[in-house]
């Protein structure tokens, strides 16, 4: 029995404290709550917002050097960019969304690259945050497409975050099944000199393929099909992967359904492609050969070519609620710096344009691109860009007919691309993917830019002579990539003259 007034204070507060422990464990065992809120409890080893000073080394013993930018890390959410630098190279900004998770470990996954390069890519990025130094310790980079950073490197806090973000960079703040599917499928644009490619978050398309809307599924698993086709036809694989094969097979239920034979028995499709789509599983999934890339080359281009359709069928109710005015948008078709061909689009609304869809489609005549693949130069055009296809250039022997055939098969296929922006800014010009090189056709071409915002909507068709000056333009860039280079003079020796 305690005999003074502290003492008893004590024992209360000890008998109220063991009972609210009591309380709580019962609270926890019947409502299953094991553990803290762990978005709470993360956000305190979070690396802060501001600007790293990023240096090590990559897979090729190179100097790794760069700039990395933490914008938000809400709730251990992260967001912001890497500015990768190379000696004597242009810079290369990856954007990034990751995690922080209780032991410390940060994931940074790339979505988005903006570059004056190309063949640019995105990579997922992992290291240790130390709370004492303020660094991001044994970090490694693993590229997840082609030209993805490789290599190991520490980040040190430096400073505030910079005043004025990268150009054009979309973070994706909007809410919403219909952005994070616009985001999923935007396959990037170029503004000005600056590229800007867009890639698939593996985690956004699973939420899609489980959502209760049919259009999304159908829209999301066509995207994933997509992507596995580009792997493989851009890779030194020979064989699609079973997980890949799988989301393949699933795309070409869905092109079953899109383009399914008439009475005669015949579509829309060239006979190569519909062989594509009603063959069996297993004869797609033995892409064993060099020249099957050409096969799969030409189903993803139907792919493509369904997916843009689709969405655009998808986007059709907003033209109902918003119809924009013709001269709200300036569209103008240029060829590509590397040949091919691309929308150049003005916003010329007057106003910022909020979650702006924009698809391209460059549709030709069937009829017009069969009578070009009988043409000697459009031939050699062709067997050139097979070549650089399958990394055959320099092998002797002469290619065989399949190949050929898949070749124009997909020449005959619609051509575009898609592209998203969060905002889009009154006055601001991008140019967008409309045909990639070479271009064999321009007889019965039409070349349309589709726009859709939460702002209004129009569909806009370039109109003739710029799409042929552009055409003619893009074919000289083809053709001086395919010429003869001209042979070396031999030198010759001049006698010197007699001293």
């Amino acid at each position: 029995m305690p005999t003074s007034r502290h003492a008893l204070i004590g024992v209360l507060l000890l008998a109220c404290t063991l009972a609210h422990s009591g309380f709580a464990a019962a609270q926890s065992a019947d409502d299953g709550w094991t553990r803290p809120d762990t978005a709470t409890a993360t956000a305190r080893f979070a690396p802060p917002v501001g600007t790293w000073k990023l240096a090590g080394e990559s897979s090729s013993r190179r100097k790794l050097v760069g700039t990395l930018v933490i914008l938000s890390n809400d709730d251990a959410r992260l967001e912001g960019y890497i500015r990768w630098k190379s000696p004597g190279a242009l810079s290369t900004i990856e954007v990034f969304r990751g995690t922080c998770d209780l032991s410390r470990g940060v994931t940074l996954e790339g979505f988005e690259v903006l570059s004056q390069r190309t063949n640019v890519g995105i990579g997922r990025h992992r290291a240790t945050y130390d709370v004492e130094t303020r660094e991001l310790k044994n970090g490694i980079s693993m590229p997840l497409m082609a030209g993805g950073v490789s290599g190991r490197w520490t980040a040190t806090y430096a400073d505030d975050p910079p005043s004025t973000l990268p150009k054009m960079m979309n973070l994706p703040s909007s809410d919403g099944r219909w952005p994070m599917l616009c985001r999923n499928l935007s396959e990037g644009f170029a503004r000005g000199r600056i590229g800007h490619w867009h890639f698939s978050n593996a985690s956004d398309l699973a939420e899609l393929l489980d959502a209760n809307d049919e259009r999304l599924t159908t829209l999301a698993t066509l995207r994933q099909s997509q992507q596995a086709l580009d792997r493989f036809v851009n890779s030194s694989l020979t064989q699609l992967s079973d997980a890949d094969a799988s989301q393949v097979n699933e795309a070409i239920e869905i092109l079953k359904s899109l383009y399914p034979p008439e009475d005669g028995g015949a579509t829309d499709l060239a006979d190569p492609i519909q062989q594509l789509i009603c063959g069996t599983p297993s004869s797609r999934a033995r892409a064993t050969a060099t020249d099957d890339k050409l096969k799969m080359r030409a189903l993803e281009g139907l792919v493509s070519s369904a997916l843009r359709a689709q969405l655009i069928e998808t986007a059709a109710p907003m033209r109902r609620r918003s119809e924009m005015r013709e001269s709200d948008i300036r569209a103008r078709c240029r060829p590509a710096t590397e040949g091919g061909l691309v929308a150049r689009v003005t916003n010329k609304s007057g106003r910022d344009l909020k979650r702006c869809l924009i698809v391209t489609q460059f549709s030709v005549d069937p009829q017009a691109v069969e009578l070009a693949s009988k043409d000697p130069a459009e031939q050699k055009l062709a067997r050139t860009t097979i070549d650089s296809l399958l990394r055959t250039k320099g092998r002797t022997g002469r290619p065989n007919a399949q190949p050929m055939e898949y070749y124009w098969a997909y020449e005959s296929l619609d051509k575009g691309s898609i592209c998203y922006l969060e905002t889009w800014p009154n006055g601001r010009t991008i140019d967008v993917d409309l045909a990639p090189a070479p271009c064999h056709c321009i007889e019965g071409t039409t070349a349309r830019v589709y726009v859709f915002s939460s702002d209004g909507s129009m569909t806009f068709t370039i109109d003739k002579p710029s799409l042929q000056t552009a055409f003619a333009e893009s074919r000289l860039k083809s053709k001086s990539s395919v010429a003869a280079k001209p042979k070396s003079k031999t030198k010759r020796s001049r006698p010197r003259a007699p001293s």
